[in-house]
């Protein structure tokens, strides 16, 4: 066997540019130093406090996640003259302080505090202290988080997958939408960025800079449709001997592998009127059941279900939740189970969408049944 490469890959834009010095977090994340004379068209910045190059060579701090697929950030440091960056010591998380040599001689420095903020002679040292002040899924407390990634989080990551809760600022969104991971969320709190949270919780993804979209994007939404999809399905519904209730069991074919999903229920009002959500008990895991009720006076409610953060369903017809009903009057009535005030979605444990299909739920009550509805004119 011997050794293989992990991962291997430029930093760099089409000037010339240099690593000069590299160092470790405690979750395998790499930062990297070095100088560039890459500007903004070609370099690879992004999430950083400078975005632009300032002079014929800028120094530079990348973070590179720990599986070395993507920069967390990576930002410019320097003036107007030549300027790198040499040597680094990581303090926590996303935050290193950094030495190099800088040029600049005018003031064009982002200089801030420290032993001497004049520039010196032909060629100074510098040293700069970058920060992490948030990170990506840091929900709870709200708003801004306590740079501490918990299952608390995981819980509040939830509850705007389903729209119990609403984000209060831009940071806040930031913070919400981590899903996908490379691209620091996509402009939109769902199912994906509930999973996604719970991976940072219990530390099966390395913490990140808070970063991507502020707001939401007008983006089509993820398409969960396909070959071998999935499918969400009712269950025998029960029905009590006078039809004043029933309850409806659903249950998702799952093929092994998935961890969560979110979907709506539309029925009839007039028919029937929301009593209840339980959710479902054959798994060994109990699933997380978040249900936002507020509009099931208009016939609408948006679920969510997810087993623990790393946990997946087993293969075969899972119970996910049983929904209950109050029956006003014994009439056949539609319920459907999709898209609604939640889109209809599925993922796996890794935060990956699968495809998924929903389904139309005919209740008919039998006659023995409906005829002792207490609505019906010759009930007994």
């Amino acid at each position: 066997a011997g050794a293989a490469i992990a991962y291997a890959g430029f930093i760099g834009g089409s000037g010339d540019d240099q690593g000069r010095g590299l160092a470790l977090d405690g979750s395998g994340n790499a930062y990297v130093v070095g100088r560039t004379a890459s500007d903004s068209s070609s370099f690879p910045e992004s999430n950083g406090f400078d975005l632009t190059l300032n002079g014929p060579s800028d120094g530079f701090i990348a973070l590179v996640v720990g599986d070395g697929r993507f920069l967390n950030y990576a930002t410019y440091l320097g003036g107007a003259a030549q300027d790198a960056a040499r040597a680094l010591a990581v303090q926590s998380p996303g935050a290193a302080v950094v030495t190099g040599l800088s040029r600049s001689q005018d003031g064009s420095f982002p200089v801030l505090t420290g032993p001497a903020v004049t520039h010196s002679g032909a060629s100074d040292a510098f040293h700069f202290a970058i920060d992490a002040d948030r990170f990506e899924a840091d929900l709870w407390p709200r708003p801004g988080g306590n740079r501490t990634l918990t299952l608390e989080d995981w819980q509040q990551a939830g509850r705007f997958a389903v729209g119990l809760d609403t984000v209060t600022n831009p940071t806040e969104f930031q913070q919400a939408d981590c899903a996908p991971r490379p691209g620091l969320g996509d402009g939109k709190l769902d199912l994906l960025d509930w999973i996604q949270s719970g991976r940072f919780a219990v530390g099966a993804d390395s913490i990140l800079v808070s970063g991507g979209p502020t707001s939401p994007s007008v983006a089509s939404l993820r398409e969960t449709r396909g070959r071998n999809a999935r499918s969400l399905l009712a269950a025998q519904p029960v029905y009590d001997p006078s039809f004043r209730s029933v309850t409806l069991p659903l249950q998702l074919t799952a093929h092994g592998g998935e961890n969560g999903l979110t979907f709506s229920v539309q029925f009839d009002p007039a028919i029937l009127e929301y009593a209840g959500v339980s959710p479902g008990t054959s798994d060994q895991h109990a699933p997380r059941l978040l249900v936002n009720e507020r509009l099931a006076a208009r016939g609408q409610l948006a679920i969510g279900v997810a087993l623990p953060p790393l946990a997946t369903f087993a293969p075969g017809p899972r119970p996910i939740v049983s929904l209950q009903f109050r029956a006003k009057y014994p009439l056949t009535t539609r319920l459907t189970l999709g898209d609604g005030l939640l889109p209809l979605a599925l993922a796996d444990a890794y935060a990956a969408p699968l495809p998924i299909k929903g389904a139309t739920v005919l209740l008919s009550p039998p006659e023995n049944l409906a005829r002792h509805h207490p609505s019906r004119p010759d009930s007994e």
